[in-house]
């Protein structure tokens, strides 16, 4: 019997709508790409386009496509399956390893007439940014950072949305990345056209020639629903899928282990007794640092107050709606190899940023004290990008409107690198005190928060430049936090046995 081609596309777009409509979240698009480029979407039969010059490779589930000029494929998907929810994962992997990139290399990862997700490797770490689609632009609306990404290895990635209830996920590997953080305006207001429809294009290539990125894909999927966690578990029920090593906001399990070192306790803070501190305005003479903190214990940057009480450390924002941030140093140069504890109480868990810095010195090997280094102040880029280098973890971070980050993060400064991320396990978790230690033995970090691991980072002394040694310990709280509390503050010194 002879369909008219107009008949026919009727009868295909009734059926996609019938389809998602009926699923119920179930899957509505299928692409495997092992050799071949048919699937089916809505139902029906489909046949992707390979783009310019790519060409199949193996993969974790068969074979892939490899982007070589622009993207790897592009799907077409019947207008009913973009709807207001939904869920696109795939697998993807990149044929070098994607860290940082003196100038940033950007390609389209995933386009969807509702969204656009950009890879890009950055100055400082791989970010994927996230543009929705309004009114026939897109705008870009938010991000996801992750630490690194390793060449060859075939990641598993699920970005998800609800319009209605403003939700919109990424998932690496199984695991809720970051916050996409920086949402111009809520999610709400994203009103997707009610007949969107046009083609899924996944792959892209970062940079040219010999030294580029080329992205390839496999294992196409869309589903009608929002994927929560137990959604995401069950796309990956029997399919092998590696854990992350820190690359995106890595979930770990257990606590320090220190029974491979022997510990030497060689500082305690005496919080019952008046804080020896000092102002950094005093070390300085209008914009020159002229003295160092001879014989004081603790030096504090910033508009703000430190004092003791009843047992405790209290440090507090004098300007928190206005930049206030604030960073006290302990004023000894502690060992390389060291493990640093100390409880923190928040005013409110649910609303703040803290850091800890370690192994801090001056760019020239001094200390941070040196007459002749800029002030601070207790502004960011001082500490991340200034005369200073150091680590430094987020351990526990909420947006000023008390947005949880969901991750937490570690830097390598001057640089503001961020070469690993792992699961906060403070935010909203109430007024502690929560237990908090770093344990770093050579280029080896751990973050251990309320018992578990929170993130670990790797520093092979290449990537970033050599290993930070020793150097000095600072707590950095953001304006938004107000203020914190600290029962404790301990240093020992770390031998292997």
């Amino acid at each position: 019997m002879h369909i008219s081609r107009h008949l026919a596309a009727m009868l295909l777009a009734a059926a996609a709508a019938a389809v998602v409509s009926t699923a119920g979240g179930g899957e509505v698009l299928r692409l495997d790409l092992d050799g071949s480029a048919d699937g089916r979407a809505g139902g029906a039969q489909i046949r992707a386009e390979l783009g310019p010059g790519a060409r199949y490779v193996r993969s974790a589930e068969g074979r892939g496509v490899e982007a070589r000029e622009g993207h790897a494929v592009s799907i077409p998907a019947p207008a009913g399956l973009w709807g207001r929810r939904g869920a696109v994962e795939l697998r993807f992997r990149v044929s070098r390893e994607v860290r940082i990139s003196p100038r940033p290399l950007r390609g389209v990862l995933v386009e969807s007439p509702l969204f656009r997700a950009e890879l890009e490797e950055g100055r400082t770490n791989p970010v994927l940014r996230i543009s929705l689609s309004r009114r026939g632009r897109y705008r870009r609306e938010g991000e996801v950072s992750w630490g690194w990404l390793e060449r060859g290895r075939w990641y598993h990635l699920v970005l998800t949305w609800d319009t209605e209830k403003g939700l919109f996920d990424a998932y690496l590997n199984g695991t809720l990345q970051n916050n996409i953080r920086n949402w111009r305006r809520p999610l709400t207001d994203w009103a997707p056209p009610e007949k969107a429809s046009g083609p899924l294009r996944l792959g892209c290539v970062l940079g040219e020639g010999r030294s580029a990125a080329r992205v390839a894909v496999d294992s196409v999927r869309m589903h009608s629903a929002f994927a929560d966690a137990a959604a995401v578990a069950a796309m990956l029920e029997g399919r092998k899928v590696d854990e992350l090593q820190g690359e995106g906001r890595t979930v770990y399990e257990s606590a320090l282990d220190l029974s491979k070192y022997r510990l030497e306790e060689i500082y305690s803070a005496d919080f019952t007794k008046p804080l020896d501190v000092v102002a950094e305005a005093d070390l300085l003479d209008g914009d020159k640092r002229v003295k160092k903190p001879d014989g004081r214990d603790w030096v504090l940057e910033g508009p703000g107050r430190a004092w003791t009480e009843a047992g405790r450390l209290h440090l507090v924002s004098h300007k928190p709606d206005k930049g206030g941030h604030v960073v006290l140093w302990n004023t000894r140069v502690f060992p390389a190899d060291m493990l640093l504890e100390f409880s923190v109480s928040p005013q409110d868990s649910k609303r703040g940023l803290n850091i800890v810095f370690i192994a801090a010195r001056s760019k020239t090997g001094g200390t941070i004290f040196d007459p002749g280094l800029p002030p601070r102040r207790g502004t960011f880029t001082n500490y991340t990008k200034g005369a200073i280098n150091s680590y430094h973890t987020s351990y526990w971070a909420t947006s000023g409107a008390g947005q949880p980050r969901r991750a937490v993060n570690f830097r390598k400064n001057a640089g503001f690198y961020m070469p690993a991320s792992g699961d906060d396990r403070i935010a909203g978790k109430g007024p502690g005190p929560h237990r908090v230690r770093v344990l770093k033995v050579g280029g080896v970090i751990e973050l251990e928060a309320r018992d578990v691991i929170s993130a670990v980072f790797r520093d092979d002394g290449r990537a970033y430049g050599p290993v930070w040694t020793d150097g000095s310990i600072g707590l950095r709280q953001m304006a938004h936090g107000v203020k914190s509390s600290y029962a404790s503050f301990k240093v020992w010194k770390v031998t292997r046995k």
